[in-house]
């Protein structure tokens, strides 16, 4: 999935953990049901999930997992069944699997939810995940809900444009939240970015390349990078890119890419071809950089493996 909106559905999970299981899982807003996160980094040996969380009933405890896809593609049931055997190889709990599909593109019907493992005579495991389409789901039961954080995916679900309104007014006054409305509403096809940006009552300029100005990863970044005496330089690149174009804000962008890489990996080279890289590229980048646990993951996405 597109790492800009795999980090949406992340952030909101951290924002709201109980709101996205209700939405996503079914997992009731009920006081006695304790839910913990798992850390993801120890989870699943060798990569990560985007939400999981130990859930705690009075029938027992079980893993709750949460997979977002932007579109559909032939490997998902493969990379599923992989998440849910290493949980359970992990945490020896009950899992159950959860894949979430934001858009409609590429979707068969009906979605596949089982996979089929065979290693040889010795193993054979069918695994089974329940599938949510986001376009499926009402809008009306999110803002009845009266949960900020999961506002934003309203742009991607079934809705009117009354709800569309409500939603944009309801996010306005939240710079993060506006900023994931608008993100995710640039992939329904009844918007357009301008109409967007009404719903939401700001003037296009005030959200251009917003989602690298406002984005809890790059305030976090700007936050180390205020300890290390860089945050006026970075503003600055910001600033200019804002106003001086599309091959500024490419250069400013690589910029804080060079910095980051300095800050979090130790100086991981960085290849010829990164520092090419259009804007667009380079935002996926830093978005994938920012969530790399480690030097060899920062190695592996700068190297385009």
């Amino acid at each position: 999935m597109r790492k800009r909106y795999d980090r949406n559905f992340k952030v909101s999970g951290q924002k709201d953990a109980r709101g996205q299981l209700y939405i996503f899982a079914g997992v009731p807003l009920d006081e006695s049901i304790e839910v913990t996160p798992v850390d993801k980094d120890l989870s699943v040996p060798g990569f990560l999930v985007d939400d999981c969380y130990l859930v705690k009933r009075v029938s027992g405890t079980r893993v709750m997992h949460l997979e977002a896809e932007l579109r559909w593609h032939s490997g998902i049931p493969r990379d599923m069944a992989r998440y849910i055997q290493a949980l359970d190889l992990k945490l020896e709990l009950p899992v159950e699997s959860v894949l979430v599909l934001l858009t409609s593109v590429g979707a068969p019907d009906p979605v596949p939810s089982t996979h089929e493992i065979r290693r040889g005579d010795g193993f054979n495991a069918h695994i089974r995940f329940a599938v949510r389409k986001l376009w499926e789901i009402e809008a009306a039961e999110v803002l009845e809900l009266g949960r900020p954080s999961l506002l934003p995916w309203v742009a991607l679900m079934k809705s009117t444009d009354r709800e569309m309104r409500q939603c944009g007014q309801l996010v306005a006054d939240d710079s993060g939240l506006a900023v994931q409305f608008f993100t995710l509403g640039k992939l329904n096809p009844r918007y357009t970015e301008e109409e967007l940006l009404g719903l939401l009552g700001r003037r296009a300029m005030l959200l251009k390349d917003s989602i690298l100005e406002q984005s809890p990863y790059l305030q976090a970044f700007m936050n180390k990078a205020r300890v290390q005496g860089i945050e006026q330089g970075i503003e600055r690149g910001l600033e200019q890119g804002l106003e001086q174009g599309l091959e500024q804000g490419r250069k400013n962008l690589l910029d804080v890419l060079l910095k980051l890489v300095d800050l979090r990996f130790n100086r991981v080279p960085v290849p010829a071809r990164v520092k090419r890289a259009d804007l667009e590229e380079l935002k996926g980048l830093v978005d994938q950089l920012f969530a790399a646990p480690d030097k060899a993951a920062a190695r592996k996405i700068l190297s385009g493996k």
